[in-house]
């Protein structure tokens, strides 16, 4: 989720949630595959974007199990009790065409 987003949400939760309340505060829906992807965009090179083999991804990259598990969070609490809706761009479509450009090499 944007971070704006994140910002509101902990400021409306630090105000009005009460003391104790769990609250998953997500804006949409990314996979590992989005995020690599918008990150190829984002350097310039969409082409070096690809899928591995679960057995060659965990030799290759530390967090290849973590990259991989299917998890759904809901963020229906943090709408209903607090009214938070996010508003901003989602986490790939930010890395891809927004404010992520500005960490770039110039």
């Amino acid at each position: 989720m944007h971070v704006d987003d994140l910002g509101r949400a902990f400021a409306l939760a630090a105000e009005d949630a009460p003391a104790g309340t769990l609250l998953h505060v997500v804006g949409g829906v990314s996979t590992a595959k989005e995020m690599s992807e918008a990150i190829g965009r984002l350097i310039g090179a969409p082409e070096a974007t690809s899928a591995l083999p679960l057995d060659v991804a965990r030799r290759e990259l530390p967090i290849a199990d973590w990259m991989a598990v299917r998890q759904r969070i809901g963020a229906r609490r943090v709408r209903d009790l607090l009214g938070w809706r996010p508003e901003g761009p989602s986490i790939a479509a930010d890395l891809a065409e927004g404010t992520y450009r500005r960490l770039l090499p110039q």
